[in-house]
Protein backbone atom coordinates (compact mmCIF):
# COMPACT_ATOMS: atom_id res chain seq x y z
CA UNK A 1 0.00 0.00 0.00
CA UNK A 2 1.49 3.29 -1.10
CA UNK A 3 0.65 6.16 1.26
CA UNK A 4 1.71 9.75 1.61
CA UNK A 5 4.21 10.20 4.41
CA UNK A 6 1.88 12.54 6.34
CA UNK A 7 -0.80 9.86 6.40
CA UNK A 8 1.42 7.61 8.49
CA UNK A 9 2.42 9.96 11.32
CA UNK A 10 0.80 10.62 14.69
CA UNK A 11 0.75 14.38 14.26
CA UNK A 12 -0.94 14.43 10.86
CA UNK A 13 -3.32 12.52 8.59
CA UNK A 14 -5.96 10.12 9.94
CA UNK A 15 -4.35 9.95 13.40
CA UNK A 16 -4.61 13.70 13.93
CA UNK A 17 -8.07 13.78 12.35
CA UNK A 18 -9.41 11.06 14.63
CA UNK A 19 -7.97 12.80 17.68
CA UNK A 20 -9.51 16.14 16.73
CA UNK A 21 -12.88 14.56 15.93
CA UNK A 22 -12.94 12.92 19.35
CA UNK A 23 -12.07 16.18 21.09
CA UNK A 24 -14.70 18.00 19.11
CA UNK A 25 -17.27 15.38 20.10
CA UNK A 26 -16.35 15.80 23.73
CA UNK A 27 -16.73 19.57 23.47
CA UNK A 28 -20.09 19.20 21.75
CA UNK A 29 -21.27 16.81 24.45
CA UNK A 30 -20.26 19.22 27.23
CA UNK A 31 -22.18 21.96 25.39
CA UNK A 32 -25.28 19.77 25.33
CA UNK A 33 -25.27 19.20 21.56
CA UNK A 34 -25.66 15.50 22.00
CA UNK A 35 -26.63 14.44 18.47
CA UNK A 36 -23.70 16.32 16.94
CA UNK A 37 -21.40 14.84 19.59
CA UNK A 38 -22.50 11.31 18.71
CA UNK A 39 -21.86 11.98 15.03
CA UNK A 40 -18.34 13.19 15.89
CA UNK A 41 -17.63 10.08 17.96
CA UNK A 42 -18.90 7.85 15.13
CA UNK A 43 -16.67 9.75 12.70
CA UNK A 44 -13.73 9.25 15.06
CA UNK A 45 -14.17 5.49 15.11
CA UNK A 46 -14.81 5.35 11.39
CA UNK A 47 -11.68 7.41 10.56
CA UNK A 48 -9.43 5.31 12.80
CA UNK A 49 -10.77 1.99 11.49
CA UNK A 50 -10.41 3.08 7.86
CA UNK A 51 -6.81 4.15 8.45
CA UNK A 52 -5.90 0.87 10.12
CA UNK A 53 -7.61 -1.15 7.38
CA UNK A 54 -6.09 0.90 4.59
CA UNK A 55 -2.48 1.05 5.73
CA UNK A 56 -2.18 -1.87 8.10
CA UNK A 57 -0.49 -1.68 11.45
CA UNK A 58 2.89 -2.65 9.98
CA UNK A 59 3.02 0.43 7.71
CA UNK A 60 1.92 2.97 10.34
CA UNK A 61 4.11 4.79 12.80
CA UNK A 62 3.85 3.27 16.30
CA UNK A 63 2.76 6.60 17.74
CA UNK A 64 0.12 6.92 15.03
CA UNK A 65 -1.24 3.48 15.93
CA UNK A 66 -1.42 4.48 19.60
CA UNK A 67 -3.28 7.67 18.69
CA UNK A 68 -5.75 5.78 16.51
CA UNK A 69 -6.37 3.10 19.13
CA UNK A 70 -6.75 5.68 21.89
CA UNK A 71 -9.12 7.77 19.80
CA UNK A 72 -11.35 4.75 19.14
CA UNK A 73 -11.32 3.80 22.83
CA UNK A 74 -12.14 7.36 23.92
CA UNK A 75 -14.90 7.71 21.33
CA UNK A 76 -16.46 4.42 22.40
CA UNK A 77 -16.36 5.49 26.05
CA UNK A 78 -17.83 8.89 25.22
CA UNK A 79 -20.68 7.24 23.34
CA UNK A 80 -21.68 5.58 26.61
CA UNK A 81 -21.90 9.10 28.10
CA UNK A 82 -24.23 10.06 25.26
CA UNK A 83 -26.38 7.06 26.13
CA UNK A 84 -26.33 7.96 29.83
CA UNK A 85 -27.42 11.51 29.04
CA UNK A 86 -30.34 10.26 26.95
CA UNK A 87 -31.35 7.90 29.74
CA UNK A 88 -31.32 10.77 32.23
CA UNK A 89 -33.43 13.04 30.02
CA UNK A 90 -35.83 10.15 29.37
CA UNK A 91 -36.28 9.77 33.15
CA UNK A 92 -36.93 13.49 33.48
CA UNK A 93 -39.63 13.31 30.82
CA UNK A 94 -41.14 10.23 32.45
CA UNK A 95 -41.55 11.95 35.81
CA UNK A 96 -43.04 15.06 34.18
CA UNK A 97 -45.24 13.36 31.58
CA UNK A 98 -48.85 14.50 31.59
CA UNK A 99 -48.46 16.74 34.65
CA UNK A 100 -48.49 20.53 34.90
CA UNK A 101 -45.02 21.82 35.90
CA UNK A 102 -46.07 22.77 39.43
CA UNK A 103 -47.70 19.40 40.08
CA UNK A 104 -44.68 17.56 38.69
CA UNK A 105 -42.37 19.60 40.93
CA UNK A 106 -44.48 18.87 43.99
CA UNK A 107 -44.83 15.14 43.37
CA UNK A 108 -41.56 14.25 41.68
CA UNK A 109 -39.32 17.28 42.17
CA UNK A 110 -36.58 15.44 44.06
CA UNK A 111 -36.33 12.69 41.42
CA UNK A 112 -36.36 15.17 38.53
CA UNK A 113 -33.67 17.27 40.21
CA UNK A 114 -31.50 14.19 40.69
CA UNK A 115 -31.70 13.33 36.99
CA UNK A 116 -31.04 16.94 35.95
CA UNK A 117 -27.92 16.99 38.15
CA UNK A 118 -26.77 13.69 36.65
CA UNK A 119 -27.29 15.06 33.14
CA UNK A 120 -25.41 18.26 33.97
CA UNK A 121 -22.33 16.28 35.00
CA UNK A 122 -22.24 15.12 31.37
CA UNK A 123 -23.30 18.40 29.70
CA UNK A 124 -22.15 21.17 32.08
CA UNK A 125 -22.32 23.77 29.31
CA UNK A 126 -25.96 23.12 28.38
CA UNK A 127 -27.54 26.47 29.23
CA UNK A 128 -31.07 25.24 28.64
CA UNK A 129 -30.66 22.45 31.20
CA UNK A 130 -29.27 24.91 33.77
CA UNK A 131 -32.32 27.08 33.16
CA UNK A 132 -34.64 24.08 33.63
CA UNK A 133 -32.95 23.36 36.94
CA UNK A 134 -33.43 26.94 38.12
CA UNK A 135 -37.15 26.85 37.24
CA UNK A 136 -37.54 23.50 39.01
CA UNK A 137 -35.86 24.82 42.17
CA UNK A 138 -38.24 27.79 42.08
CA UNK A 139 -41.26 25.49 41.88
CA UNK A 140 -39.82 23.47 44.75
CA UNK A 141 -39.37 26.74 46.70
CA UNK A 142 -35.67 26.04 47.23
CA UNK A 143 -34.60 29.64 46.85
CA UNK A 144 -31.23 29.40 48.61
CA UNK A 145 -30.19 26.51 46.35
CA UNK A 146 -31.50 28.41 43.31
CA UNK A 147 -29.36 31.46 44.12
CA UNK A 148 -26.32 29.26 44.76
CA UNK A 149 -26.74 27.52 41.40
CA UNK A 150 -27.04 30.81 39.49
CA UNK A 151 -23.93 32.19 41.20
CA UNK A 152 -21.95 29.03 40.51
CA UNK A 153 -22.98 29.26 36.84
CA UNK A 154 -21.78 32.88 36.66
CA UNK A 155 -18.45 32.01 38.29
CA UNK A 156 -17.88 29.32 35.66
CA UNK A 157 -18.55 31.89 32.91
CA UNK A 158 -15.84 34.15 34.38
CA UNK A 159 -13.33 31.51 33.32
CA UNK A 160 -14.11 32.53 29.72
CA UNK A 161 -13.26 36.20 30.28
CA UNK A 162 -10.87 37.28 27.52
CA UNK A 163 -11.34 34.11 25.45
CA UNK A 164 -13.77 35.46 22.82
CA UNK A 165 -11.53 37.86 20.91
CA UNK A 166 -10.56 38.49 17.30
CA UNK A 167 -12.12 35.98 14.90
CA UNK A 168 -14.31 34.32 17.59
CA UNK A 169 -15.54 37.52 19.20
CA UNK A 170 -18.96 37.03 17.63
CA UNK A 171 -19.37 33.77 19.60
CA UNK A 172 -19.27 35.55 22.97
CA UNK A 173 -22.55 34.69 24.77
CA UNK A 174 -22.22 37.79 26.96
CA UNK A 175 -20.95 40.62 24.76
CA UNK A 176 -20.33 44.11 26.17
CA UNK A 177 -19.46 42.61 29.57
CA UNK A 178 -16.12 43.72 31.02
CA UNK A 179 -13.74 41.21 32.67
CA UNK A 180 -14.68 40.47 36.27
CA UNK A 181 -12.72 42.10 39.09
CA UNK A 182 -14.67 41.05 42.19
CA UNK A 183 -16.07 37.67 41.13
CA UNK A 184 -13.35 34.97 41.43
CA UNK A 185 -13.66 32.29 38.78
CA UNK A 186 -12.64 29.63 41.33
CA UNK A 187 -14.91 30.83 44.16
CA UNK A 188 -16.99 27.64 44.11
CA UNK A 189 -14.32 25.25 42.77
CA UNK A 190 -13.02 23.93 46.08
CA UNK A 191 -16.45 23.48 47.68
CA UNK A 192 -19.97 24.73 47.12
CA UNK A 193 -20.62 24.64 50.90
CA UNK A 194 -18.95 26.64 53.62
CA UNK A 195 -16.59 24.34 55.52
CA UNK A 196 -17.63 25.52 58.99
CA UNK A 197 -21.39 26.01 58.60
CA UNK A 198 -22.14 23.53 55.80
CA UNK A 199 -24.38 26.08 54.06
CA UNK A 200 -24.08 27.17 50.41
CA UNK A 201 -21.41 29.78 49.83
CA UNK A 202 -22.77 33.12 48.64
CA UNK A 203 -21.34 36.09 46.77
CA UNK A 204 -21.20 39.57 48.26
CA UNK A 205 -23.06 42.49 46.69
CA UNK A 206 -20.13 43.62 44.52
CA UNK A 207 -19.57 40.15 43.10
CA UNK A 208 -23.33 39.75 42.51
CA UNK A 209 -23.20 42.88 40.36
CA UNK A 210 -20.74 41.12 38.05
CA UNK A 211 -22.51 37.75 38.27
CA UNK A 212 -25.87 38.97 36.92
CA UNK A 213 -24.19 40.09 33.69
CA UNK A 214 -23.09 36.51 33.12
CA UNK A 215 -26.44 34.74 33.58
CA UNK A 216 -28.89 33.79 30.81
CA UNK A 217 -31.91 36.13 30.63
CA UNK A 218 -34.30 33.31 31.61
CA UNK A 219 -32.49 32.87 34.95
CA UNK A 220 -32.40 36.51 36.02
CA UNK A 221 -35.99 37.10 37.23
CA UNK A 222 -35.87 34.02 39.45
CA UNK A 223 -32.37 34.83 40.71
CA UNK A 224 -33.36 38.32 41.85
CA UNK A 225 -36.51 36.93 43.42
CA UNK A 226 -34.39 34.35 45.25
CA UNK A 227 -32.12 37.10 46.61
CA UNK A 228 -35.16 38.93 47.99
CA UNK A 229 -36.80 35.82 49.45
CA UNK A 230 -33.51 34.90 51.13
CA UNK A 231 -33.35 38.41 52.62
CA UNK A 232 -30.17 39.28 50.73
CA UNK A 233 -31.42 42.80 50.19
CA UNK A 234 -28.08 44.50 49.51
CA UNK A 235 -27.23 41.94 46.83
CA UNK A 236 -30.70 42.25 45.28
CA UNK A 237 -30.45 46.03 45.15
CA UNK A 238 -26.99 45.88 43.58
CA UNK A 239 -28.12 43.35 40.97
CA UNK A 240 -31.08 45.54 40.00
CA UNK A 241 -28.92 48.64 39.62
CA UNK A 242 -26.33 46.85 37.48
CA UNK A 243 -28.95 45.30 35.19
CA UNK A 244 -30.71 48.64 34.83
CA UNK A 245 -27.51 50.42 33.86
CA UNK A 246 -26.39 47.65 31.50
CA UNK A 247 -29.74 47.58 29.71
CA UNK A 248 -29.72 51.37 29.37
CA UNK A 249 -26.15 51.53 28.05
CA UNK A 250 -26.71 48.71 25.55
CA UNK A 251 -30.25 49.63 24.53
CA UNK A 252 -31.63 46.27 25.70
CA UNK A 253 -34.25 47.46 28.19
CA UNK A 254 -36.84 45.16 26.63
CA UNK A 255 -34.88 42.18 27.98
CA UNK A 256 -35.44 43.32 31.58
CA UNK A 257 -39.02 44.57 31.37
CA UNK A 258 -39.75 42.55 34.51
CA UNK A 259 -37.11 44.40 36.53
CA UNK A 260 -39.30 47.37 37.50
CA UNK A 261 -41.83 45.09 39.18
CA UNK A 262 -39.13 43.20 41.08
CA UNK A 263 -37.53 46.45 42.28
CA UNK A 264 -40.92 47.61 43.53
CA UNK A 265 -41.43 44.33 45.38
CA UNK A 266 -38.00 44.67 46.99
CA UNK A 267 -38.78 48.24 48.12
CA UNK A 268 -42.17 47.26 49.57
CA UNK A 269 -40.83 44.08 51.18
CA UNK A 270 -38.14 45.90 53.14
CA UNK A 271 -40.40 48.82 54.08
CA UNK A 272 -43.36 46.72 55.23
CA UNK A 273 -41.26 44.19 57.15
CA UNK A 274 -39.32 46.94 58.92
CA UNK A 275 -42.64 48.59 59.73
CA UNK A 276 -43.87 45.35 61.27
CA UNK A 277 -40.69 45.01 63.32
CA UNK A 278 -41.08 48.57 64.62
CA UNK A 279 -44.70 47.95 65.63
CA UNK A 280 -43.68 44.75 67.42
CA UNK A 281 -41.02 46.63 69.38
CA UNK A 282 -43.74 49.08 70.45
CA UNK A 283 -45.91 46.12 71.63
CA UNK A 284 -48.54 46.91 68.97
CA UNK A 285 -48.94 43.23 68.21
CA UNK A 286 -52.15 43.21 66.19
CA UNK A 287 -50.86 45.91 63.85
CA UNK A 288 -47.49 44.16 63.55
CA UNK A 289 -49.16 40.85 62.61
CA UNK A 290 -51.18 42.66 59.94
CA UNK A 291 -48.00 44.22 58.51
CA UNK A 292 -46.29 40.84 58.31
CA UNK A 293 -49.36 39.39 56.57
CA UNK A 294 -49.26 42.22 54.05
CA UNK A 295 -45.61 41.46 53.36
CA UNK A 296 -46.42 37.78 52.81
CA UNK A 297 -48.91 38.69 50.10
CA UNK A 298 -46.44 40.67 47.98
CA UNK A 299 -45.30 37.52 46.17
CA UNK A 300 -48.84 36.62 45.23
CA UNK A 301 -48.89 39.56 42.81
CA UNK A 302 -48.05 38.89 39.18
CA UNK A 303 -47.31 35.25 39.86
CA UNK A 304 -45.74 33.64 36.82
CA UNK A 305 -44.16 30.40 37.97
CA UNK A 306 -47.07 28.91 39.84
CA UNK A 307 -45.62 29.15 43.34
CA UNK A 308 -48.24 29.64 46.05
CA UNK A 309 -47.63 33.35 46.45
CA UNK A 310 -48.79 33.70 50.05
CA UNK A 311 -46.32 31.03 51.07
CA UNK A 312 -43.67 31.26 48.38
CA UNK A 313 -40.98 29.90 50.65
CA UNK A 314 -37.53 31.17 51.39
CA UNK A 315 -36.10 32.67 54.54
CA UNK A 316 -38.29 35.78 54.25
CA UNK A 317 -41.62 33.95 54.38
CA UNK A 318 -40.50 31.54 57.10
CA UNK A 319 -39.44 34.50 59.26
CA UNK A 320 -42.67 36.40 58.56
CA UNK A 321 -44.79 33.44 59.70
CA UNK A 322 -42.64 33.01 62.80
CA UNK A 323 -42.92 36.73 63.57
CA UNK A 324 -46.70 36.51 63.29
CA UNK A 325 -46.58 33.60 65.72
CA UNK A 326 -44.71 35.82 68.19
CA UNK A 327 -47.41 38.49 67.80
CA UNK A 328 -50.22 36.01 68.48
CA UNK A 329 -48.39 34.54 71.46
CA UNK A 330 -48.07 38.04 72.93
CA UNK A 331 -51.84 38.37 72.42
CA UNK A 332 -52.34 34.96 74.11
CA UNK A 333 -53.92 33.62 70.91
CA UNK A 334 -51.97 30.38 71.08
CA UNK A 335 -54.05 28.48 68.54
CA UNK A 336 -53.32 31.01 65.79
CA UNK A 337 -49.69 31.21 66.89
CA UNK A 338 -49.32 27.43 66.54
CA UNK A 339 -50.78 27.61 63.02
CA UNK A 340 -48.25 30.29 62.04
CA UNK A 341 -45.41 28.16 63.43
CA UNK A 342 -46.65 25.26 61.32
CA UNK A 343 -46.61 27.47 58.22
CA UNK A 344 -43.02 28.48 59.01
CA UNK A 345 -41.99 24.85 59.48
CA UNK A 346 -43.59 23.87 56.18
CA UNK A 347 -41.07 26.21 54.55
CA UNK A 348 -38.10 25.43 56.80
CA UNK A 349 -38.60 22.07 58.44
CA UNK A 350 -35.67 22.63 60.82
CA UNK A 351 -36.54 26.18 61.87
CA UNK A 352 -35.64 25.78 65.52
CA UNK A 353 -37.27 28.99 66.78
CA UNK A 354 -40.58 28.07 65.11
CA UNK A 355 -40.37 24.54 66.50
CA UNK A 356 -39.81 25.80 70.03
CA UNK A 357 -42.59 28.38 69.75
CA UNK A 358 -45.02 25.72 68.59
CA UNK A 359 -44.07 23.55 71.57
CA UNK A 360 -44.81 26.47 73.90
CA UNK A 361 -48.15 27.10 72.19
CA UNK A 362 -49.14 23.46 72.65
CA UNK A 363 -48.13 23.65 76.31
CA UNK A 364 -50.23 26.76 76.93
CA UNK A 365 -53.19 25.09 75.22
CA UNK A 366 -52.75 22.05 77.52
CA UNK A 367 -51.89 19.88 74.53
CA UNK A 368 -49.22 18.26 76.61
CA UNK A 369 -48.57 15.23 74.39
CA UNK A 370 -47.93 17.47 71.35
CA UNK A 371 -45.81 19.83 73.41
CA UNK A 372 -43.66 17.04 74.84
CA UNK A 373 -43.17 15.52 71.38
CA UNK A 374 -42.12 18.91 69.97
CA UNK A 375 -39.73 19.64 72.82
CA UNK A 376 -38.16 16.18 72.55
CA UNK A 377 -37.64 16.57 68.79
CA UNK A 378 -36.05 19.98 69.29
CA UNK A 379 -33.73 18.71 72.03
CA UNK A 380 -32.82 15.58 70.05
CA UNK A 381 -31.85 17.61 66.98
CA UNK A 382 -29.72 20.04 69.01
CA UNK A 383 -27.98 17.25 70.91
CA UNK A 384 -27.20 15.40 67.65
CA UNK A 385 -25.77 18.59 66.17
CA UNK A 386 -23.64 19.09 69.27
CA UNK A 387 -22.18 15.59 69.00
CA UNK A 388 -21.39 15.89 65.29
CA UNK A 389 -22.15 19.28 63.69
CA UNK A 390 -21.08 18.25 60.19
CA UNK A 391 -23.08 15.03 60.16
CA UNK A 392 -26.14 16.77 61.57
CA UNK A 393 -25.93 19.53 58.98
CA UNK A 394 -25.33 17.21 56.04
CA UNK A 395 -28.34 15.11 57.00
CA UNK A 396 -30.74 18.01 56.93
CA UNK A 397 -33.34 18.16 54.20
CA UNK A 398 -34.76 21.64 54.78
CA UNK A 399 -34.74 24.13 51.91
CA UNK A 400 -33.39 26.89 54.20
CA UNK A 401 -30.02 27.27 55.88
CA UNK A 402 -30.61 29.51 58.91
CA UNK A 403 -31.53 28.87 62.55
CA UNK A 404 -30.74 25.17 62.33
CA UNK A 405 -29.95 22.68 65.12
CA UNK A 406 -26.24 23.53 65.19
CA UNK A 407 -27.11 27.22 65.67
CA UNK A 408 -28.76 26.62 69.06
CA UNK A 409 -26.74 27.61 72.13
CA UNK A 410 -26.14 25.68 75.35
CA UNK A 411 -28.37 28.21 77.12
CA UNK A 412 -31.17 27.51 74.61
CA UNK A 413 -30.80 23.78 75.24
CA UNK A 414 -30.95 24.14 79.04
CA UNK A 415 -34.05 26.31 78.78
CA UNK A 416 -35.81 23.81 76.49
CA UNK A 417 -34.99 20.94 78.84
CA UNK A 418 -36.47 22.85 81.78
CA UNK A 419 -39.62 23.65 79.77
CA UNK A 420 -39.92 19.98 78.85
CA UNK A 421 -39.69 19.00 82.52
CA UNK A 422 -42.31 21.59 83.45
CA UNK A 423 -44.61 20.35 80.69
CA UNK A 424 -44.29 16.76 81.89
CA UNK A 425 -45.18 17.90 85.43
CA UNK A 426 -48.16 19.82 84.09
CA UNK A 427 -49.27 16.74 82.19
CA UNK A 428 -48.97 14.59 85.33
CA UNK A 429 -50.88 17.15 87.38
CA UNK A 430 -53.59 17.36 84.74
CA UNK A 431 -53.83 13.56 84.52
CA UNK A 432 -54.14 13.29 88.31
CA UNK A 433 -56.71 16.08 88.43
CA UNK A 434 -58.75 14.40 85.71
CA UNK A 435 -58.54 11.05 87.55
CA UNK A 436 -59.66 12.67 90.81
CA UNK A 437 -62.52 14.39 89.02
CA UNK A 438 -63.61 11.10 87.48
CA UNK A 439 -63.45 9.39 90.90
CA UNK A 440 -65.51 12.16 92.51
CA UNK A 441 -68.05 11.95 89.71
CA UNK A 442 -68.24 8.19 90.10
CA UNK A 443 -68.75 8.45 93.87
CA UNK A 444 -71.42 11.08 93.39
CA UNK A 445 -73.15 8.92 90.84
CA UNK A 446 -73.07 5.95 93.25
CA UNK A 447 -74.47 8.01 96.11
CA UNK A 448 -77.19 9.51 93.91
CA UNK A 449 -78.18 6.09 92.61
CA UNK A 450 -78.35 4.54 96.05
CA UNK A 451 -80.24 7.50 97.41
CA UNK A 452 -82.88 6.96 94.74
CA UNK A 453 -83.07 3.26 95.57
CA UNK A 454 -83.38 4.00 99.31
CA UNK A 455 -86.16 6.46 98.65
CA UNK A 456 -87.97 3.98 96.42
CA UNK A 457 -87.77 1.28 99.12
CA UNK A 458 -89.15 3.57 101.77
CA UNK A 459 -92.02 4.58 99.60
CA UNK A 460 -92.84 0.97 98.86
CA UNK A 461 -92.86 0.02 102.55
CA UNK A 462 -90.80 -2.70 104.22
CA UNK A 463 -88.89 -3.34 107.44
CA UNK A 464 -86.25 -1.06 108.95
CA UNK A 465 -83.67 -3.80 108.39
CA UNK A 466 -84.48 -3.87 104.65
CA UNK A 467 -84.11 -0.12 104.38
CA UNK A 468 -80.77 -0.23 106.21
CA UNK A 469 -79.49 -2.92 103.86
CA UNK A 470 -80.54 -0.83 100.89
Amino acid sequence: VVAAVWDLKAESGPALRSKLLCRMGRALLKAGKVDAAEEAFDATIRTAEEALNKYGRTNLDAKAINVLDQSMADATLNKTDVKRYRNETAEILKFCAGLPPNVAAKRNGAQVLLHINNALTLTPGEVELHTHKVHLLARMKRWADLAAHCETFAAEVVKLDGVFVDDIENLNPFPAVLPAKSLPADFFDMAALDATTNVPKTLDATAVGEAVLRMPPAMLPLYLRALRLEERYAESSRASSVLDAHARDNLTSSNVAWLGQEKDKLRRTTAIKEGGDELFRKAQYEQAAAKYASCLLIDAEGEEIGVDGSNAGGRLHAVLHCNRAACFMALKNYREAARECTSALQIHSLYMKAMLRRARCHARLDRHEEAISEYQRWISLVEAAGRNPQAAASGETSSCYFDRPNDATAEDLDKARKELTDTKKAKTAKTEAEANARARAERQRWYDENLRRGGAGANAGGSDAYRRRQ
